[in-house]
């Protein structure tokens, strides 16, 4: 009996881990270095920590005889860097941000100290990534944040990425078709086909519970996945060691339009999105969570007109309803392992079939689908 419960405990997390291993490292950022004292000269054996400013969760390296560091697989956000050795003084960036995607290079010169003392580094020199040959953009946290966005699509705020040419934005930004398109969320490829963005196996995620994305345009890492013309590397949001949380609403209604220039009249248009969000720890500097939860319906008038019976047309209430739901749970398990648990859903709902709506359907198919 207890080999069957050690068995029951082992067997979820070695499939929690499995997987782990595949995912691109795109979804991450890396910090790299050399630590050198006053006089240029390098120093091995320094010990270069980096902790997350929000979470707690501790990253270490060690000075080659290079005197060179290196952090790999480093969660996106502000940390607090510092450098420690016996007979020097303790060098401290208090506020160092990691942007996904980013190889970001840190010097540290460290000074001889006579008594137990620590030198603050107010300034940062600018981030040159010399570790990638990608062409990429960035859309950031506080842009996720304060950038408006008509309909709440995430991905319209592709075009403040240079390399983005296209002035419409649904699924694909900056390319022609969704076969030149890949998305990743946390690392792992949602896709079902290359750079497929329909309902062949990615659901819609709230633009709340993203994080933020980087948009590589040219020049795809090896770890990246698989795109024919671009690829999109976005995260989530992660719970923090304060709890946090949000409600919304979003509303669109013709009565606040004005006409449209074409037709001259303002056009019927109708959506409500409603949502909200919440995260925080569950155990400080240890496991944390964050869920988010929306609601859309877009209600219209649906329009058929039968190719058989070209003179008879019908017109007909209808209604879009999407609900989306994401949880993620992160532990820190020890000082090196850590464990990320997300789950996401997907449901979309029309009391009429696609096809119904253009003529070609009947009119007792409902459309309806979900992805988990």
């Amino acid at each position: 009996m207890r080999a069957l419960r050690s068995l029951a405990v082992f067997v979820p997390l070695v499939l929690l881990l499995a997987p782990a291993t595949g995912f691109g490292q795109g979804n991450t950022a890396t910090l790299n270095g050399v630590v050198a004292d006053e006089s240029k000269a390098i120093l091995p054996g320094v010990t270069v920590t980096a902790t997350d400013l929000s979470t707690g969760r501790p990253y270490q390296s060690v000075t080659d005889e290079r005197g060179e560091y290196r952090m790999l697989n480093m969660a996106p956000g502000r940390y607090k860097v510092q450098s420690e050795l016996t007979g020097f003084a303790t060098t401290v960036f208090p506020d160092v941000e990691l942007i996904v995607g980013q190889n970001v290079t840190l010097p540290f010169t460290m000074k001889v100290a006579s008594l137990e003392e620590s030198v603050t580094v107010s300034g940062q020199s600018p981030i040159v990534d010399t570790q990638s040959a990608a062409v990429a953009g960035y859309v950031d946290r506080r842009q996720m944040e304060s950038m408006p966005l008509s309909g709440r699509n995430w991905l319209e705020l592709s075009m403040l990425v240079k390399g983005v040419t296209g002035n419409n934005v649904s699924n694909a930004p900056g390319v022609e078709t969704p076969d030149q398109f890949q998305v990743s969320l946390d690392g792992q490829q949602v896709t079902q086909r290359i750079g497929t963005v329909g309902y062949g196996g990615q659901g819609k995620v709230s633009r709340d519970a993203v994080a933020e994305f980087q948009i590589i345009t040219n020049q795809f890492d090896i770890t990246q996945g698989r795109s024919l013309g671009m690829q999109v590397q976005a995260i989530t949001k992660a719970g923090t060691n304060k709890f946090s949380g949000s409600a919304y609403g979003y509303f669109r209604d013709d009565t606040l339009n004005s006409a449209d220039f074409v037709a001259g009249r303002v056009l019927p248009y109708e959506n409500q999105q409603v949502g909200g969000t919440l995260g925080g720890p569950l155990r400080h500097d240890k496991l944390h969570f964050f869920g988010s939860i929306e609601y859309e319906r877009e209600p219209f008038t649906a329009l058929q007109q039968p190719q058989l019976l070209p003179q008879q047309s019908w017109a007909f209430d209808s209604k879009n309803t999407t609900a989306i739901t994401l949880l993620r749970v992160d532990s820190q398990v020890g000082d090196k392992s850590h464990i990320t648990a997300r789950w996401t859903g997907h449901r979309f709902k029309n009391p009429f079939d696609m096809k119904t709506q253009i003529g070609t359907g009947h009119p007792s198919a409902v459309s309806s689908r979900i992805r988990r």
